[in-house]
């Protein structure tokens, strides 16, 4: 059995994962990105803060609030590829 800390995570993993691979059809503008209900079940989760922000700059809406989301994310983790593509 996974650790309990694991298992905390598994829902907002798998929210991600369905939202990263569904983002070739983003949510119109007037709908939140589901990464936003990953966020609330774990606020600190650095892939997931680096995928809304990612998203949200790709549809180039909250740019602010995108750069800051994709600046936790590598808070989490400096040296992460994939964040600092972000930016």
């Amino acid at each position: 059995m996974l650790p309990a800390s694991v298992r905390r995570l598994l829902p907002a993993v798998a929210t991600t994962m369905v939202a990263t691979a569904a983002s070739g059809q983003a949510p119109a503008r007037h709908q939140s990105p589901p990464q936003y209900q990953a966020l609330a079940r774990d606020p600190q989760h650095a892939d997931t803060l680096n995928t809304l922000g990612y998203l949200l700059a790709e549809q180039g809406t909250r740019l602010e609030e995108a750069e800051a989301l994709v600046q936790q994310a590598l808070a989490h983790d400096p040296e992460a590829g994939a964040y600092l593509d972000s930016l």
